[in-house]
This record gives C-alpha cells, sequence and structure tokens, in this order.
C-alpha cells in the first residue's frame, strides 16, 4: 500500500454473492481497508435500471446462462437486452445483473470516460455447456465524445 498512501477503502460492485463480498472483505481486512458494498442486496432490476440510466453502455462478454446464446447475445448491449433479462428472470428466476454467473460485461462507455471503445474486431469462440461462449476482443479503437457527453470533471 505504500505505492498508493492515500487510499483507506475498496469499494466492491457484489449485489447477491457472498463468496464475492466476502473474499473482498478478507483482502482489505489484511490490508487494513474498509470494504465498501454500496449495492449488497439492492434489488438487481433496480441496480441494472440505474446503470443504464446513468449512461452505462456495457457489452456480454461472456455467457454461461440458461436463456443466452452466444451467436445471438454476445456483444449485445445491457441496454439492448433488459427486456429479454427480465423474461428470463420470470421464467427461470435468471440474475438480471448477471450475478449468479449467467454473463460477464466489458464497460464500451459511461459517463465516467472521456472517449467510449469502440470494438472493430470480434470473434465468438463457443464453449463447453449449453449457452456457454466468450466474445474474444481482436481489435477495437477509442471514439472522441462530444462535449457534453465527456467524462465528468474532465
Amino acid at each position: 500500500m505504500a505505492a498508493f498512501p492515500g487510499v483507506t477503502a475498496v469499494c466492491s460492485g457484489a449485489i447477491l454473492s457472498t463468496y464475492q463480498r466476502t473474499r473482498i472483505e478478507a483482502v482489505c481486512g489484511r490490508l487494513g481497508l474498509l470494504s465498501l458494498s454500496p449495492l449488497w442486496q439492492r434489488p438487481q432490476r433496480e441496480v441494472l435500471d440505474a446503470m443504464i440510466a446513468a449512461g452505462v453502455d456495457a457489452a456480454l462478454v461472456k455467457t454461461a446462462g440458461v436463456g443466452l446464446t452466444p451467436q445471438r447475445h454476445l456483444g449485445k448491449t445491457i441496454g439492448a437486452l433488459r427486456a429479454h433479462f427480465q423474461e428470463l428472470h420470470d421464467l427461470y428466476d435468471f440474475h438480471v445483473c448477471g450475478e449468479g454467473g449467467e454473463y460477464e460485461t466489458f464497460t464500451l462507455d459511461c459517463p465516467a470516460f472521456r472517449r467510449r471503445i469502440v470494438l472493430d474486431e470480434t470473434e465468438i469462440v463457443e464453449g463447453e455447456g449449453e449457452g456457454a461462449g466468450t466474445l474474444v476482443i481482436k481489435a477495437y479503437h477509442l471514439e472522441d465524445k462530444d462535449d457534453e457527453e465527456g467524462a465528468a470533471g474532465a
């Protein structure tokens, strides 16, 4: 921690995973840091809707849940898939934020970014098991935003 003397806490996005939260708490405890989990046990639909409303543009880069298929869903954003996630939740108790490992995302843009990430070349690699797959990012570029879109305080 000598490299970051001003750091006193770690903030995580764990919502329901006790495993994630306790692992982070254990590391923080060893380092003498405070562990913050502001999303802990918040309703997932509220969290997902808040992220989308705040301008988080995150694309699925891994699928491993019922109702998701690599060819159809990888590379799509959480905003584009919001209604589908809700349908899957209603049918299968799908975790709409992916907290159960149903999917992983890569953030392409958000209000804190000065430039957005644009994926130029990707490859879908199908995994073992139904619906399992990964989006491999092979090439990307950064794109400037309009002045009003730029990072807060930038």
